[in-house]
C-alpha cells in the first residue's frame, strides 16, 4: 500500500536554511551515516592509554543509480502548456540528477543545511511512543555540513532526459 513519506535527504542553502529542497528517492541507494571522532590518544609510561576526544562529527554519503537528470515536467514542444499531462521525470517529483549537480556547483565551498529523514527510536525513553517511523519528519536529523565529494556519471542518453549515477558525501561542520 503506498503512503506519503518525506524525502530521505533534503538540502537547504545557508541563506535560506528553512527552505529545504527534497532530493529524489528514485533509485536511491542506502544513506550511509558514519561518525568521525576527532581525538588524540597517547600511551602513558605505565602502559595505560589516555585519550582526548575533541569532537564527534557525522559523515553522510548517499548515491543514486540510473536516475533521470530532469526534475520537473518534461518539455513538450507540441503542446502550448509545455508539459506531458502531469508526467514528471522522477517517480516522486523531487530533485533529479541535474539539479543535484547544479546545487553542488553553486554551493561547493559554502555550508549547507542537511535534513535526513529515517525511522528512529529514542532508547532513553524506553516507551512505545519513542519510535518515529520514516513516513514523517519527526525523527529527522539536521546538520550543517560541507559537500565533501560529488560524482555525476551520464549512463544513458534519451530524448527527454539523461539517466545518471550520482553520489554525494557530506561532513558535518
Amino acid at each position: 500500500m503506498p503512503y506519503s513519506a518525506s524525502a530521505g535527504i533534503s538540502l537547504a542553502t545557508q541563506s535560506a536554511s528553512s527552505n529545504f529542497y527534497s532530493l529524489t528517492d528514485h533509485n536511491r541507494q542506502s544513506i550511509n551515516l558514519d561518525y568521525e571522532i576527532v581525538e588524540k590518544s597517547q600511551r602513558m609510561a605505565d602502559g595505560t592509554m589516555r585519550k582526548y576526544v575533541v569532537a564527534k562529527k557525522r559523515k553522510v554519503s548517499v548515491s543514486w543509480q540510473n536516475i533521470p537528470s530532469g526534475t520537473s515536467t518534461p518539455f513538450n514542444p507540441e503542446n502550448t502548456q509545455n508539459s506531458y499531462n502531469g508526467l514528471t521525470f522522477t517517480v516522486d517529483g523531487y530533485a533529479g540528477g541535474a539539479w543535484m549537480k547544479s546545487f553542488y556547483e553553486d554551493n561547493l565551498f559554502k555550508p549547507v543545511r542537511l535534513r535526513i529523514v529515517h525511522s528512529d527510536d529514542d532508547w532513553s525513553k524506553n516507551t512505545a511512543s519513542a519510535f518515529y517511523p520514516s513516513t514523517s519528519s519527526a525523527a529527522a536529523e539536521y546538520m550543517w555540513a560541507f559537500i565533501t565529494n560529488f560524482s555525476y556519471d551520464v549512463v544513458k542518453r534519451y530524448t527527454l532526459t539523461d539517466f545518471v549515477n550520482v553520489s554525494m558525501g557530506f561532513t558535518e561542520i
